[in-house]
């Protein structure tokens, strides 16, 4: 048996498409096929103009990664924080995530009836309404309202954390309870 190592360059190919090919090694009585993949290629780093690839070409923005991202140990990135982007209608009370600009939004809405307290002679306030994200993001967000109710009133944003956010309701109609409705948008 003879055997012979063969190292040839047989082209330059593009290395974001995969190719298949067949080896064929013959003599004066028989042949044999082998067929053979060339894949698309997945740098562990690649840099174009102006842009840096971490696990794959770049594609997006000045820094594209493929995979976990880790700060000092702690995971700081990952894709099961943000649910599919694809949504563009308001979502429930769960909520429901989109990108915005590089960034990333959860919208939702809320609704309920809540008791007041008299302040200031024909101002009533509710107590803390607690309003729950229905997920953890990754870390605390910006958030927006849109409030309406039954007479003139308004919303204010108390406290905010990773799993929701606190209001509060005034409302200048009714001392027995208020029934309110609230949109809102958390930027992350």
């Amino acid at each position: 048996m003879y055997s012979r190592k063969i190292n040839a360059n047989i082209g330059n190919f593009d290395i974001s498409a995969s190719f298949n090919f067949e080896i064929v090694a013959s003599d004066y009585y028989t042949a044999t096929t082998q067929p053979a993949l060339l894949p698309t290629a997945k740098p562990v780093f690649s840099i174009r103009d102006g842009q840096i690839g971490i696990n794959k070409i770049p594609e997006n923005g000045a820094l594209d990664v493929s995979g976990d991202v880790y700060v000092s140990g702690a995971k700081a990135y990952n894709d099961s924080y943000h649910p599919s982007a694809d949504s563009a209608s308001y979502a429930s009370s769960a909520g429901d995530a989109a990108a915005l600009g590089g960034l990333r939004m959860l919208k939702g809405t809320s609704n309920g009836i809540a008791a007041t307290t008299t302040a200031y002679g024909s101002l009533y306030y509710s107590g803390n309404i607690n309003i729950s994200f229905g997920t953890t993001l990754p870390w605390t967000p910006i958030v927006t309202t849109a409030f309406n109710t039954n007479g003139f009133g308004f919303c204010v944003v108390k406290s905010v954390s990773t799993t929701g956010f606190t209001i509060q309701i005034s409302n200048a109609v009714s001392s027995s309870g208020v029934n309110w409705g609230l949109y809102y948008i958390a930027v992350y």
